[in-house]
């Protein structure tokens, strides 16, 4: 039993299918399916029960999964290890980002790539938080830009900045000619019981800011008149700016041709204030790498 059919075996186990494993691991699906057999005759035991769609771990197959994976964990630890002692001159980072997370990586990587022009930077691109936290833990993602809902359990995590969402109103709506901006504030502040009969496009059940954005709705008194639910902030500003609704967004994720048909309210900010961290598996060793691409991001965002 070798490093290379542990990572055959363990690939199986994330995906539990041997096709999306085999096009992950760069290998044909045959040559998968006929490894892992081997190294079942080898073990002595059946790894995966096949009756089953998708793919489940039988019960020794869990046990063995767990062996190997610490052990696989050991090994790829200290060749990071092994890699410092040599000094920082190449290797890579792997960062899972979702929508939230895309807008730090061009403000991060020219300050990066100054001080380590030989690092290779592999951006995984995930549609929801819960995606990038499975990577980081099945270790398939070195780090994971977040936003810190609540605190993680099985993550270590560094804050690199704080966000406020705001209320996103179509400019046109006959509230925003009301509201006047004080001067010492960038976004005026709106009562969300005034905005009781109106509708509103909110992420999805699934997503754990949902039940974030839940809690002001609550307090106000009222549930929303939910339009539409979607994963993307993106498309609930297509949504706000085409005048159909009002969501919770990010300022720097309207786009240019939308800013001027969308206005921005602030409401308190105990429920839309958040930090985006840095996260990566807890006790697992960090690169020297992996460290200067944390401390070079905060000393980067701290600036904006």
């Amino acid at each position: 039993m070798n490093i290379k059919q542990m990572k055959l075996v363990l690939e199986v186990s994330i995906e539990k299918n041997f096709t999306k494993a085999a096009e992950n691991l760069g290998v044909s699906q045959p040559y998968l399916s006929q490894s892992i057999s081997n190294i079942e005759k080898q073990m002595g035991i059946i790894i995966f029960d096949r009756t089953m769609t998708p793919l489940k771990l039988t019960q020794s197959g869990e046990f063995f999964c767990d062996k190997i994976r610490r052990i696989r964990e050991l090994y790829d630890d200290m060749i990071l290890e092994l890699d410092d002692f040599k000094g920082i001159k190449s290797g890579k980072i792997t960062i899972g980002i979702s929508q939230v997370g895309a807008g730090f990586i061009p403000a991060i990587l020219p300050s990066f790539y100054k001080k380590f022009p030989n690092i290779e930077i592999i951006v995984k691109e995930c549609k929801a938080a819960k995606e990038i936290e499975s990577l980081i833990e099945n270790g398939q993602v070195d780090i994971g830009i977040l936003p810190l809902l609540k605190p993680f359990t099985n993550l270590d995590y560094q804050i690199i900045q704080e966000k406020l969402m705001l209320l996103a109103i179509p400019a046109k709506h006959h509230l925003v000619k009301k509201i006047k901006k004080n001067k010492q504030e960038e976004y005026p502040f709106i009562s969300l019981k005034s905005l009781k009969n109106e509708q509103f496009i909110l992420p999805e059940k699934a997503q754990q800011i949902h039940l974030l954005l839940h809690k002001p709705f609550i307090d106000a008194g009222f549930n929303p008149k939910v339009i539409c639910t979607t994963q993307s902030m993106d498309v609930a500003n297509a949504m706000v700016a085409s005048g159909m609704g009002i969501c919770f967004t990010l300022p720097e994720m309207i786009r240019d041709n939308f800013k001027d048909k969308i206005s921005l309210f602030q409401i308190e900010e105990k429920y839309t204030r958040r930090n985006m961290v840095l996260a990566y598996r807890k006790g697992k060793y960090l690169p020297k790498i992996v460290k200067e691409f944390i401390n070079i991001s905060k000393k980067v965002l701290s600036k904006k």
